[in-house]
């Protein structure tokens, strides 16, 4: 079995987060302090970043070191993805996710408008469910 090299790897799974996530470059290299030509140079795997940047890099994309260099990210991130869906569904039923499911459908300008409304809503007391205390039960 061939391994692929840490740096071969590492730039994989950035090329993939980059793709999953629709995230640019600079953006990237303005939020961790480094030049844009440094993340080029980890994504085109001529360079490897020094550890605190891959820190930065997994709390970025909320993963953890290893995500960033085991050959694994996508399998990784589908079991993040479901184990965090399932937890959703548990703490407030299905509608939550197709509440998600709509607003990721949006721009930033119809998310904003459904927080908005969401946060009107949330005002009227006929819409807000009535929760009981626990010596009131």
């Amino acid at each position: 079995m061939n391994e692929k090299e840490p740096r071969e790897v590492f730039s994989k799974n950035l090329k993939f987060l980059f793709s999953k996530y629709n995230i640019e470059q600079n953006i990237l290299a303005e939020k961790l302090g480094v030049s844009p030509a440094a993340i080029t140079e980890w994504v085109k795997c001529r360079k490897f970043p020094r550890i605190d940047k891959i820190q930065m890099l997994a709390n970025y994309f909320n993963l953890s070191i290893s995500n960033l260099l085991e050959d694994n990210i996508e399998m990784s991130l589908t079991n993040k993805s479901n184990s965090f869906n399932n937890d959703l569904q548990l703490k407030y039923g299905n509608s939550i996710l197709e509440v998600l499911e709509h607003y990721n459908l949006l721009n930033n300008l119809g998310k904003e408008k459904a927080l908005e409304n969401i946060k009107d809503l949330a005002e009227i007391p006929k819409y807000i469910e009535k929760k009981t205390e626990l010596g009131n039960v």
